[in-house]
């Protein structure tokens, strides 16, 4: 009886065992954790290396890396808003004058060029680059007008226009003298320069002058100074 008691005995206490062994290595059931999708496991903070996606040291394999903020959250940055506005009008050179004659305000008189026609504008610097803070202004611009058969159209009536991003000259500023354009933020915008007498076959020609505002210290780029000329749509 001895014997088979003490086998009893050393069966229970290897079943026990066992049970031990196996509640310790047999993983939880999803009804034991709650649910896996809503469960988050508690981390130190400072094992996470928080980056940006474009950042060349990303591994969004390494689990310590967490992006530092995920796109479906990002604001969507707005377009910044372009604007076209009128500066004012002014004339085309005569024979011998260099630059364009401004009206500061006043619309151009058209008495004298009744009945001619503007099929080609030439127009130096095609670009204008400024830094931050610095100006140009509107008579520097050389604006020559010729006519259907290629003859010079002098004091030719114009209307200037300037188009980019809001902000990016000073209008205010522009406001109080007529004609200089002050660069307040980096941006390009175009000035436009319209012909205000028809052409022969096509509507009025109009032509822009590139401006561009940097920051201090930004690198120029090597753009063309060669003179812009449009051509008629149609042949006369």
């Amino acid at each position: 009886m001895d014997t088979v008691h003490g086998r009893r005995l050393l069966a229970w206490l290897w079943l026990l065992a066992s049970g031990s062994l196996a509640a310790q290595t047999t993983p939880l059931g999803p009804s034991e954790l709650g649910d896996p999708a809503t469960t988050r496991i508690p981390m130190d903070p400072r094992e996470f290396i928080a980056v940006d996606p474009v950042d060349p040291e990303f591994d969004p394999n390494n689990p310590r890396y967490r992006v530092l903020l995920p796109e479906e959250l990002r604001a969507p940055r707005p377009p910044t808003p372009v604007i076209r506005a009128t500066l004012g009008e002014a004339f085309s050179e005569r024979e011998g004058q260099a630059g364009i004659e401004l009206t500061f305000g006043e619309q151009a008189a058209l008495g004298e060029t009744l009945g001619l026609r503007v099929n080609r504008l030439a127009i130096e610097p095609a670009v204008v680059e400024l830094t931050v803070g610095e100006t140009f202004a509107l008579d520097q611009l050389r604006v020559r007008a010729y006519g259907t058969t290629g003859e010079l159209v002098e004091h030719a009536p114009l209307r200037l226009e300037i188009e980019g991003p809001e902000g990016f000259v000073d209008l205010v500023a522009f406001e109080l003298d007529g004609r200089t354009l002050n660069g307040l933020t980096r941006g390009i915008g175009r000035l436009w320069v319209t012909s205000m007498l028809p052409a022969l076959l096509a509507e009025n020609f109009s032509l822009p002058v590139v401006i561009i505002v940097r920051e201090p210290g930004e690198p120029r780029n090597r753009l063309s100074s060669r003179r812009y000329q449009n051509v008629p749509a149609s042949p006369p």
